[in-house]
């Protein structure tokens, strides 16, 4: 045992703790400069942050608008003002081609109802074609 020595020395009855007490002087400082560094970070990147939001805004400030063409080159979107309500004319519309007749004059078409041509095509029955002899391989 005796190889056991204390390495601080003998431990008497007053000290059989560590001695270490916490200096409070020096946490107080270490806090202080944690908040100052922390601060000066943030404002760092506020500023940073706040060129680069300049900096785009006025990028874009100088490009056109999208789909705007103030030079008249290009046609604008054909877009649908209220898609909700053109559909009941959309249905309206196709109700009445396939159901009346009607003829087209610049194409030369007319239009018949389609119960009218179902009944036609039953009549007449679909159109077929001659099937004419296989060739043989080679053949022309």
């Amino acid at each position: 045992m005796s190889d056991m020595i204390p390495q601080a020395g003998e431990t008497t009855a007053e000290h059989v703790h560590e001695s270490y007490e916490l200096k409070v002087g020096i946490v107080i400082k270490v806090g202080i400069a944690v908040a100052l560094i922390s601060l000066a970070a943030i404002f760092g990147m506020r500023l940073l942050l706040g060129n680069f939001k300049e900096r785009i805004e006025r990028q874009r400030e100088g490009r056109p608008a999208r789909l705007d063409d103030e030079s008249g080159q290009y046609a604008g979107p054909n877009l649908q003002e209220n898609p909700a309500r053109d559909r009941p004319d959309l249905r309206a519309d196709e109700l009445r081609r396939l159901t009346t007749y009607e003829l087209v004059k610049d194409k030369g078409i007319a239009r018949v109802p389609i119960d009218r041509a179902i009944d036609v095509l039953v009549e007449k029955g679909l159109p077929t074609r001659e099937v004419s002899a296989p060739r043989a391989k080679g053949a022309p």
